[in-house]
């Protein structure tokens, strides 16, 4: 098992706070308790279907981030960087500093998520024996290990 990183623990627990959030407010807007409709959205229950949708999307995304899953880092990645002139726009800096904060760790964090395969100049066995890679100083170097017989 990997050792998951402090703030990709954090951004994964944020993320699928947030999603449970948007979930119970999709719901209760989809039920009918909370009746404030945004201007763009103003059909009825879509707007807690398109919560709902969202809240689940953001759980997905948060429990991906912390199993190393590249999809999720993507997900998160372009989302926050694609909401910083956005935030812009409505003159909103603290949130566009936010995302930029958890952007720029992402990004930073991509060796984690992204999938080294072995250099194309290891060798090939002929014959299935059980073991498997492991690496050694970085990325490039790669060591094959056979497993040990029980006996």
């Amino acid at each position: 098992m990997r050792n998951v990183p402090f703030g990709v623990t954090v951004l994964g627990i944020y993320y699928v706070a947030k999603g449970l959030v948007t979930l119970s407010l999709g719901g209760l807007m989809l039920l009918g308790i909370v009746g404030y409709q945004p201007p763009l959205f103003e059909l009825g229950g879509m707007t807690g279907v398109f919560m709902l949708v969202f809240g689940l999307l953001q759980v997905l995304v948060g429990w991906g981030l912390y199993n190393f899953r590249l999809w999720a880092w993507f997900l998160a990645l372009v989302s926050n960087a694609v909401s910083i002139p956005l935030a812009l726009i409505s003159s909103d800096i603290l949130t566009a500093t936010i995302n930029a904060v958890i952007a720029v760790y992402l990004f930073l964090q991509r060796g984690s998520y992204l999938v080294v395969t072995p250099p194309s100049n290891m060798p090939v066995l002929k014959t299935p024996v059980a073991g498997h890679f492991i690496r050694i100083r970085g990325f490039q170097d790669y060591k094959y290990v056979r497993r040990k017989k029980r006996g």
